[in-house]
């Protein structure tokens, strides 16, 4: 006699319904065993009302995407926002992981942007106390009466 029985659960079966209390529960108690010195982080741009993506259909009032930052222990595939984590390990993930995490991590592929503040304003030296921002070492010597640079 041949046993037809499947022991394994499709995931549907295996999938748990939690309410929203207890999920946040879970988050908060998934992110207490988060170590800052062995996490893994990461950003990515996410709707800010909801950076789990659980809330399908965001009424058009709440939509609003922004970078939102998830960390997690090694190895593992929960990754937790960082409003979730407790205030010190969040404040750990920032101070460790600042250059990967902070705007414009993430940007160093666009090659006009590496050059842009000295293309735009000159060199920092060569701007006067009372230089614009906006205006470039040409145009601050022509406005201070100095002429052209190079004339």
């Amino acid at each position: 006699m041949t046993n037809n029985c499947k022991h394994e659960k499709s995931p549907l079966e295996r999938t748990v319904t939690l309410t929203l209390e207890e999920w946040e529960a879970w988050r908060k108690a998934a992110g207490l065993h988060i170590d800052p010195e062995t996490a893994e982080v990461l950003w990515d741009y996410r709707q800010v009302a909801d950076p789990y993506g659980a809330w399908p259909d965001i009424p058009e009032q709440y939509q609003c995407v922004g970078r939102s930052y998830f960390a997690r222990s090694p190895g593992m595939d929960v990754w937790i926002e960082f409003g979730d984590l407790p205030d010190d390990t969040r404040d750990a993930l920032w101070e460790k992981h600042n250059s990967e995490l902070a705007f414009a991590a993430g940007l160093d592929f666009v090659p006009f942007l590496q050059d842009f503040p000295q293309r735009n304003f000159g060199s920092i030296d060569t701007l006067s106390d009372d230089a614009e921002l906006n205006e470039t070492p040409a145009q601050n010597a022509e406005c201070n009466g100095e002429g052209a640079v190079g004339s």
